[in-house]
């Protein structure tokens, strides 16, 4: 191929095809045309069939070779031979092996976030908007650091929905729903983990984890007023707004979670910015007199 750098600008844009795909080279198994998805969903078919999930597993992904314990129904701990081990809803050992973020689009505090095109539409090959991929072009807020944040509610396209649908037509969510338990299935993974869709593991086919925010993303309330970080302040739990928000979310947006079965627990926030040993006195300290956690702290100093 002629490396990019050498094309004449009306032949290098755009640089990704209909598909979302780079262009200007060719490898095994890319999407040349609408009609290869078919082929590639028979070919992932049979890889599925020729590879079921492990024999040794229970309906949980818990290990049925093994002791067999106490079965309550739930997830929980329990220390056998001086070992911790995670105990199926069966009473059966459970090594959680997963992945995060199982689903079409990357979720972040219940947004979901497409391929942002504002600025740079020349670079893809984008569908009109009136046709029926049209559906897949929406918009996200303001990101949180680089480029995009500095533009709320830029406009995105989702190439890998748009592609299911190519895909699976018109009930292509319910059919890759589907698609994705019996691939982790497949590749030996038990576990859906943190900030993964509801709609797929709300089916209660493999174990999962959910994600309470502690307190609302982009918002500083409920917050360590003298804390930073990318996803926002450090959560103040002696803020009795605090305990409120965490239950009306307990009740509310994860009421399908809290006490099921297949639900091996709760992620509380994510990638908050701890720092050192130290890093959350010297935030707390930073704080105005009025911050409840510098109040708190200055109760235990007392």
């Amino acid at each position: 191929p002629v490396p990019l750098r050498d094309l004449p600008e009306d032949k290098a844009f755009p640089l990704f095809d209909a598909f979302g795909q780079y262009a200007h080279r060719d490898w095994p198994g890319k999407i040349l045309a609408a009609a290869d998805f078919a082929r590639a969903e028979h070919q992932e078919e049979l890889d599925l069939l020729a590879n079921p999930r492990p024999v040794d597993w229970n309906e949980f992904g818990g290990w049925t070779s093994g002791p067999q314990l106490a079965a309550t129904g739930y997830f929980r701990t329990e220390k056998i031979d001086g070992q911790w081990w995670l105990v199926d809803p069966a009473g059966r050992l459970f090594w959680s092996h997963g992945i995060v973020r199982v689903g079409t689009r990357i979720r972040v505090g219940g947004v979901y976030h497409g391929t942002p095109i504002l600025n740079r539409e020349h670079l893809f090959r984008l569908p009109p908007r009136d046709s029926d991929l049209g559906r897949f072009y929406g918009s996200e807020p303001a990101s949180t650091r680089f480029y995009y944040s500095k533009y709320p509610d830029h406009p995105v396209y989702d190439f890998l929905e748009a592609n299911l649908f190519r895909k699976y037509g018109p009930d292509w969510a319910s059919r890759y729903a589907e698609k994705s338990h019996r691939r982790l299935a497949s590749w030996g993974l038990n576990t859906i983990a943190n900030s993964s869709d509801p709609q797929i593991y709300l089916r209660r086919q493999t174990p999962y984890t959910a994600i309470v925010y502690s307190a609302p993303l982009g918002s500083n309330e409920h917050r360590i007023e003298g804390s930073t970080g990318t996803w926002g302040k450090l959560p103040d739990p002696y803020d009795p707004g605090w305990r409120r928000l965490i239950e009306t979310t307990l009740k509310t947006s994860l009421r399908d979670s809290v006490g099921d079965p297949w639900c091996l627990g709760f992620f509380v926030d994510n990638e908050l910015a701890w720092g050192d040993t130290f890093h959350l006195a010297k935030c707390v300290l930073r704080s105005p007199a009025t911050q409840p956690a510098k109040l708190a702290f200055r109760d235990v100093l007392r």
